[in-house]
C-alpha cells in the first residue's frame, strides 16, 4: 500500500457490481491534503473500483 493507513480501518468494502462478491482493499494513495484514493479489487472477476475519500487521519503534507 502506498499510504501508512491500516487496511482494517476501512470498514465494509463495497461489493462488486458484476459478481456481488465483497471486494478487497488493494491500495490507498493520498491525492490532496485530507483526501485519498482507495482501490478495491474483486477477488472473483478482478474488476477494480477506485473511490475518492476524505481522510480524517491523513496528514496535510502527505500528498505531493
Amino acid at each position: 500500500m502506498s499510504a501508512t493507513r491500516d487496511p482494517a480501518s476501512i470498514v465494509d468494502p463495497p461489493a462488486c457490481y458484476a459478481c456481488s462478491v465483497r471486494r478487497s482493499l488493494r491500495d490507498v494513495s493520498p491525492i490532496a491534503p485530507d483526501y485519498e484514493i482507495r482501490s478495491f479489487e474483486c477477488p472473483k472477476c478482478g474488476t477494480l473500483l477506485r473511490l475518492v475519500a476524505k481522510c480524517e487521519t491523513c496528514s496535510s503534507d502527505a500528498a505531493g
